[in-house]
């Protein structure tokens, strides 16, 4: 019948809603048909007296809504009895006289004015009971009782009908107005099952499309049969071996044998515990399982034990996830804290306050901190106050930026001892780019900083006296030239006898003289002046920020000096020829050429003032 309507129903709704009620109004149409067709026939039947085809009339009739009431359409099938014997009734009474038919109205208007209020099965009694109504109308008329025309009928008889067909009319109106209230009803219970099965259809939607796209592998074992019920297509993506033929297969299959010996151990005793109440969620690592290419993926299960509602069955629903990328990150993370522990460098990672987390081994060894003493702390606590503020700004600028800064720190140990290191520090930053941490890769370079130092010194100094080389006092001279340092003078001094003692005492007799001339220079001049010795016997010194007049008094300070020491092995005091020259601006190079005529000008008037004195060829013999 269902589908003998949707047949005859357009194809334009939209929605289910839209067609449900649909269904229900083509299908009261034509009920309504059928009772109208019936009345004709019911009415043609009583006109002309045939008593056996109101019978089967009458019987054709109830026997639709006992079918309604057998598909389960009980408003239905209500409606056509109430319907229906209104029509009965009516027709009863005009055509039909006596005590047979007042007392079938009567009973027949009470009986369906129940019927609204009734359930399935006294609805079918009192079909039947209707049924024997009709047939006793009909065998009673057999009987004797003859038609007769309600015309002629006695007033109270009248009475009676009239008042039988107005309570059978109430009937109707009653029920057309359970009817509509049941359809409303009915068009709500509709529209609420109709979203409901769309929520559900879209929960299946969603649950099937998260199963089908996961990269992990749902199933459901059902542990009676040992077989699964259901199993996600990614686990031909985890072994190969596509959905469909892991289902009939045996679960012992989908294990090796070393993992299903471990299962069988593993697995009664947490369905003993699940049987006792225990609501377990059973997790296990290291789970093996071959692959269709025969190799081996190992696999980390979580399940849960369940009852299946329908047939009582044990169940287990369970995730398999992939473990293969997880191993390889953890041999290659176990690789790089290898690495990092036996890293010939100090390593450092700090937070992104700045506060350190981790430091490698090469780091205790350097600075004398371990981890849990430096574990939460600044690493300013390294800070040696001699690294430029600077420094410290320029790197945190650029780490803050996500750059790596490289640099070379002087730090403190926890002895107190300096010691320079070189570092990189670079920032950690997460998958949406945000810095979590800072990592400082740092190399301690105390003894490369020395050999630079003692490099440079040598570059600089002379090996002899420890002054300034002729190189470093020419590119102090140019650096001076572009300062603000003026009046300058410049200051150059000439060892007398020279020659005369390294020819007649030796070369290390003149050397001793040298350093103890140096040494009286040094003592003589500012730390701000620059001493070199920039020839055999010549000494330059670069004297900033002073002028003539005091250029004078410091020559006297070293003549003095010089009168107070004795040659090495003599009693003779050291001699020095000495030229200045001041300059208040301009170029030093001149200056120091006039200061070099005035030292060879002073050597020349030291060796005419020697040929006054008695001639004596070695005075120190």
């Amino acid at each position: 019948m269902a589908n003998f309507i949707d047949r005859l129903l357009p194809r334009s709704y939209h929605t289910e809603e839209e067609t449900q009620l649909a269904r229900i109004t083509l299908a009261f149409v034509i009920a309504v048909t059928v009772v109208f067709c019936l009345v004709i026939v019911s009415a043609w039947s009583l006109n002309n007296s045939a008593r056996l085809d109101t019978l089967i009339a009458g019987f054709l009739y109830l026997a639709l809504p006992l079918w309604f009431i057998y598909r389960g359409r009980l408003r239905l099938a209500q409606f056509l009895i109430a319907s229906g014997m209104l029509v009965f009734i009516t027709l009863a009474a005009f055509y039909d006289q006596g005590i047979h038919s007042l007392a079938i109205i009567a009973f027949s208007v009470l009986t369906f004015f129940l019927g609204f209020v009734m359930r399935r099965h006294e609805l079918v009694f009192f079909v039947l009971l209707s049924i024997l109504s009709i047939a006793w109308l009909c065998f009673a008329s057999g009987l004797g009782e003859q038609p007769q025309p309600f015309i002629h009928s006695a007033p109270h008889d009248f009475v009676v009908v009239t008042a039988g067909v107005l309570l059978s009319a109430l009937t109707a109106f009653l029920f057309s107005e359970n009817l509509r209230a049941n359809l409303h009803k009915a068009r709500k219970e509709i529209v609420e099952r109709e979203r409901v099965e769309r929520a559900l259809r879209d929960s299946e939607k969603m649950y099937h499309l998260l199963a089908d796209n996961i990269y992990d592998v749902l199933w459901i074992l059902d542990w009676e049969t040992r077989r699964y019920r259901y199993i996600s297509p990614s686990v031909e993506h985890l072994r190969g071996y596509t959905a469909e033929q892991v289902l009939v297969e045996d679960w012992a299959a989908s294990v090796t044998p070393k993992t299903l010996a471990i299962l069988n151990q593993v697995i009664p005793a947490r369905l003993k515990a699940f049987r006792q109440g225990e609501d377990l969620i059973c997790q296990c690592d290291e789970i093996e399982q071959p692959c269709k290419d025969g190799t081996i993926v190992v696999t980390e299960v979580t399940a849960r034990f369940v009852v299946n509602p329908d047939n009582g069955h044990i169940e287990l629903f369970g995730v398999s996830r992939d473990l293969t990328e997880r191993h390889k990150l953890e041999n290659q993370l176990r690789q790089l804290s290898r690495a990092v522990e036996a890293s010939p460098s100090s390593i450092i990672i700090a937070d992104v306050s700045g506060n350190i987390d981790y430091v490698n081994p090469k780091f205790v060894q350097v600075t004398g901190y371990t981890l849990d003493e430096v574990r939460g702390k600044n690493p300013r606590l390294l800070q040696s106050g001699r690294t430029p503020k600077e420094t410290y700004t320029t790197l945190w600028n650029t780490i803050l930026a996500g750059q790596e800064w490289h640099g070379e720190l002087l730090n403190r140990k926890k002895n107190g001892e300096l010691y320079w290191e070189s570092a990189s520090i670079s920032p950690i930053t997460d998958a949406s780019g945000t810095i979590t941490h800072f990592v400082g890769i740092k190399e301690d370079i105390t003894a490369r900083k020395q050999a630079e130092k003692q490099l440079y010194h040598l570059s600089t100094h002379d090996a002899l006296t420890g002054l300034y080389n002729r190189t470093y006092f020419e590119s102090e001279i140019a650096r001076l030239e572009h300062g603000r340092v003026y009046p300058i003078t410049i200051l150059v001094a000439d060892v007398d006898h020279m020659k005369l003692i390294n020819d007649s005492l030796g070369h290390s007799v003149g050397d001793e003289m040298l350093r103890a001339v140096a040494e009286i220079l040094r003592k003589t001049f500012r730390t701000s002046d620059i001493v070199a010795r920039i020839g055999g016997d010549e000494f330059a010194i670069l004297l900033p920020k002073t002028d003539s007049a005091t250029a004078e008094q410091i020559i006297l300070r070293v003549k003095e000096n010089l009168a107070e020491s004795r040659i090495p092995q003599t009693d003779l005091a050291l001699g020095l020829s000495i030229g200045t020259a001041s300059v208040s601006s301009g170029t030093l190079r001149e200056a120091y050429k006039l200061a070099d005529a005035r030292m060879y000008a002073d050597k020349r008037e030291h060796k005419e003032k020697e040929k006054d004195l008695p001639s004596d060829p070695c005075p120190w013999d």
